[in-house]
């Protein structure tokens, strides 16, 4: 899904819609689990038979899990759920936060709130002394191997708990830069761009940008491919 085109000005800008975002989702989640939700029924075929709502559950906190033999799909407990913080995991610059969205100790946390913690992560991740290792490319990785170099990040305890969080997050933010304007004819000398524009978007990038990023030379690090939601900014 394509949100229509907004221009941020400043960081602020950037920060207050992605609050306004998650506060959104957050709001999703909650008309989920009190079972608000209202059920869909055919509207031609078999017309007001019930249609099957369980995917809308299925999709936020939820990921794939590698395995050696065939992949799995993880989804939390609705008791887990209730007993822990609602969080999501946003990815900048390579870097993961984990931002609250709600907290067992005083609940849902205001949009204001939310927004102070996304400029955080928009001023501190710039100023690391070295971008952090890509460790989002690994879910990239055959589905084997990523299975393996999985099991050997969970030897370690703090990398153990840090896929926990990436797994239970209600959805990954990704915090994008824009892909150079001559992307699409890297590598071939004296290629011109061939884009599709729309008004002064260049849609083939953006393209490109949603479905991998463009690659480890620019966002693609800034993905968690396993997790089944994904929401990307582009933050220039």
């Amino acid at each position: 899904m394509v949100f229509p085109p907004r221009r941020f000005k400043t960081v602020h800008d950037v920060a207050n819609f992605a609050a306004r975002l998650l506060d959104g989702i957050l709001g999703h989640r909650e008309m989920l689990d009190s079972g608000e939700l209202p059920l869909e029924r055919a509207a031609s075929r078999e017309k007001n038979q019930p249609l099957c709502m369980a995917q809308y559950y299925r999709l936020l906190g939820s990921c794939r899990r590698p395995g050696v033999e065939r992949d799995s799909q993880y989804l939390p407990s609705r008791e887990r759920l209730s007993d822990e913080d609602r969080h999501v995991v946003v990815i900048c610059r390579n870097q993961m936060y984990c931002v609250v969205l709600q907290a067992s100790d005083r609940g849902k946390l205001s949009e204001s709130e939310i927004a102070s913690q996304i400029l955080y992560v928009l001023s501190d991740a710039p100023c690391l002394p070295a971008k952090p290792a890509p460790v989002g490319l690994l879910t990239a990785e055959p589905r084997t191997r990523w299975a393996h170099d999985r099991e050997l990040l969970q030897q370690d305890e703090r990398n153990q708990r840090n896929l926990e969080l990436i797994e239970t997050a209600q959805v990954v933010l990704c915090l994008d830069e824009p892909l150079a304007s001559n992307f699409n004819a890297r590598g071939f000398t004296g290629a011109t761009p061939t884009v599709h524009r729309a008004g002064d978007r260049d849609e083939t990038n953006m393209a490109q940008e949603m479905i991998h990023g463009g690659g480890s030379e620019y966002n693609s690090a800034n993905r968690w491919f396993d997790k089944t939601m994904q929401v990307r900014l582009l933050v220039s």
